[in-house]
């Protein structure tokens, strides 16, 4: 590959990281830039010139007994993933099938195809020292099945339950790496469930459409306005909305589900999109979402209201429904063949910090039973405002709706 062109895939790459925090987004910034400066990335010489370069790391992962293998680096001295310096015109995913072979004797199989996170770290032990701008992969591999390592590297290999990893002893940013692993796998698991039982779904749900929470929804938005179903799924609450007059765009990460919400749905404009990324160039009026953001751990999902929060025009609406609860946790969906879902469970207070935080006006929050064979779980509703067009608005809900 080209000088020119192995650059510019290498920024792609980094470019469609989703960053953990801000010291993630910092650092997308920082690489960006330097590889768009024309420095040499790659390094051209022992043991650290230019004295910072181009790293893949691969956190071998066991999804089955969610366990992580870490190397005992000699050099470093060490618990790291393994991994190398991406060498001069090499793909960083390259480096990664390369060095799986050279430090361990297998085969890579990737449990996400490109990078899941960026860091720019200085080295630490018995290296010269320099900065390694490393991307981490993720490769997934059954710790009962055979695997050697490279002994001139190594000390040792060992899997780790998450709970026993050496943090302490390891790169100063493998603690973030693995939240923000643990959270991918859990939404990983979530869309392998969802694209292999679309239909079903689509089946199972299709009557079960919240028709007084909807009008609700409707009459506190404009007339014919701009409404984002977030996790629109089959596309059931989309139709409903479109075939009054609204401007529907439903998002969700499972292509199969937006293939049938576009056959249930065509006057609704529909998006394969992760809610955890909302990127639209205007603002909706009002944002739905129904029973979606319960698939989010807890950790991710204050992030995703801020992002809801930025998609909404000024005094514009919002309403999440959410299962009761306390725990968040994987789960067997007895309803689907018992396919594996992430859910989190969230009580009333805790809503309404989160909500709080973020910065809306809470409206209304209530909890409702079990009301069909399907709920699970009691579900807690809240309707709120971006802000409130006037200090009646609240009183005005409640007046109405008995909030």
């Amino acid at each position: 590959m080209k000088a020119v062109q192995i650059r510019d895939r290498i920024c792609d790459l980094v470019s469609a990281i989703r960053p953990l925090d801000d010291t993630e987004r910092q650092d997308i910034d920082f690489v960006l830039k330097w590889i768009q400066s024309g420095v040499e990335i790659f390094r051209t010489g022992k043991p650290a010139t230019p004295p910072m370069h181009l790293v893949s790391y691969f956190l071998v992962f066991s999804p089955e007994q969610f366990k992580v293998l870490l190397v005992d680096h000699k050099k470093a001295e060490l618990w790291l993933p393994p991994g190398g310096h991406v060498e001069p015109g090499e793909d960083p995913k390259e480096t990664v099938l390369r060095e799986a072979k050279e430090e361990l004797g297998v085969e890579a199989e990737f449990l996400f195809e490109e990078p899941l996170f960026v860091t720019v770290t200085k080295t630490v032990g018995n290296v010269a020292q320099h900065t390694d701008v490393s991307l981490w992969y993720v490769l997934k591999w059954n710790p009962v099945e055979p695997m050697t390592y490279d002994k001139d590297e190594f000390n040792q290999i060992r899997w780790f339950e998450i709970n026993e990893i050496p943090f302490e002893r390891s790169d100063p940013h493998l603690r973030r790496f693995i939240e923000k692993m643990i959270c991918q796998f859990r939404s990983h698991t979530n869309w392998k469930a969802y694209e292999s039982s679309a239909s079903s779904y689509a089946a199972k749900v299709e009557s079960l459409h919240p028709y007084k929470e909807a009008d609700r929804f409707l009459s506190m938005i404009p007339p014919n306005g701009k409404i984002i179903d977030i996790g629109c799924g089959s596309g059931r609450d989309a139709k409903v909305f479109s075939e009054k007059g609204y401007a529907v765009t439903g998002i969700d990460f499972s292509s199969k589900m937006i293939e049938v919400a576009l056959e249930k749905a065509p006057h609704a404009d529909f998006h394969v999109m992760d809610m955890r990324s909302l990127s639209f160039n205007s603002l909706f009026d009002g944002a739905w979402a129904n029973a979606s953001l319960l698939h989010l751990s807890k950790n991710e999902f204050l992030h995703a209201l801020e992002k809801i929060f930025q998609s909404l025009k000024p005094n514009g609406l919002f309403f999440i429904k959410l299962k009761k609860g306390i725990s968040e946790g994987l789960e067997l969906d007895v309803r689907y063949n018992n396919l594996e879902k992430f859910y989190s469970y969230h009580d009333e207070q805790e809503l309404r910090e989160f909500l709080l935080a973020v910065g809306f006006t809470i409206l209304d929050l209530f909890v409702t039973e079990n009301e069909s064979s399907y709920q699970t779980h009691p579900y807690i509703h809240a309707f709120c405002r971006k802000k409130c067009l006037n200090e009646k608005d609240d009183q005005t809900m409640k007046e109405n709706y008995g909030g």
